[in-house]
């Protein structure tokens, strides 16, 4: 049910306002922690680089993983190259791996013709 407004009855606008600023104004009980606060500026100026602990707390951490992939012995090369839009279409339409078959149709190629120049007579003789 509707309730009717009379003169006194209504809180004023900037009361309103006020009220919602000092709520905006409180953290949110979720986010605050008295165990853990907030670092301050102070705090941050006493932090040093792990790399100038003493190595007898260093060694109470142990090293972690490094980021990315871990170095391969014989990375691949990123090369470009230009491709018939029918073959790219041929092995784009065989779906996640596309790529990979082209290399080993090439690899397969590859095989092929060292087999064969090895199979074949001495042209010199």
């Amino acid at each position: 049910m509707a309730r009717r407004r009379r003169g006194g009855d209504t809180p004023r606008l900037t009361e309103s306002k006020d009220r919602e600023a000092r709520i905006a104004a409180q953290p949110a009980p979720d986010l605050t922690d008295p165990d853990n606060p907030e670092l301050t500026a102070a705090d941050f100026a006493r932090m040093k680089p792990a790399s100038e602990l003493a190595p007898e707390i260093l060694a109470y951490f142990p090293k972690t993983r490094g980021r990315g992939r871990p170095p391969v012995a014989a990375p691949k090369e990123h090369v470009s190259l230009r491709i018939a839009p029918d073959v790219l279409r041929f092995y784009r339409a065989k779906g996640k791996g596309w790529q990979a078959e082209i290399e080993a149709a090439l690899r397969l190629a590859m095989s092929m013709e060292a087999d064969a120049k090895q199979s074949a007579p001495d042209a010199r003789s």
